[in-house]
């Protein structure tokens, strides 16, 4: 891969689907309270994170 590109990984595509995010997310301390996207810019998704007790 050439060091330029923009893109070395995006949630969805080759090994990192959502649910491996989720899970990583969570296993750092958080809860994800919701992720969504939005109409204007669909290839960037948000999370709202919940800091763990």
């Amino acid at each position: 891969m050439n060091k330029f590109e923009e893109h070395y990984w995006e949630i969805g595509k080759a090994e990192y689907p959502l649910s491996k995010i989720i899970n990583e997310v969570q296993k750092a301390g958080f809860k994800v309270e919701k992720t969504y996207r939005v109409f204007e810019n669909p290839y960037h998704r948000f999370f709202i994170l919940r800091k763990g007790e």
